[in-house]
């Protein structure tokens, strides 16, 4: 589960494709760097390319840049701030 696009069910494939779909919408993100910002700690960091798309027909290019905990096997959280650029309003 995350918050992204509203209430959002959350995949995370391949610990390279982020995807959100959730209430408001869809959001795809590539990450294309990331690194650790201690090797004794399980925090890292990354940045990605993306972009989302609203239902009320709003659609952004957008860069995440976020970290991630791992705090136990197979489960990770994470948290990120995504400068965006908005291509339709949706007013249209």
């Amino acid at each position: 589960m995350a918050y992204d696009r509203g209430l959002s069910a959350f995949v995370d494939y391949n610990q390279q494709v982020k995807l959100a779909a959730g209430n408001d919408g869809i959001a795809l993100d590539y990450i294309f760097k990331k690194g650790q910002f201690d090797s004794s700690t399980p925090l890292n960091w990354y940045i990605a390319g993306g972009g989302y798309f609203d239902w009320d027909g709003d659609f952004s290019a957008r860069i995440p840049i976020g970290v991630n905990l791992n705090f136990a096997k197979d489960w990770k959280l994470y948290g990120q701030v995504h400068p965006e650029v908005t291509f339709n309003d949706g007013l249209g």
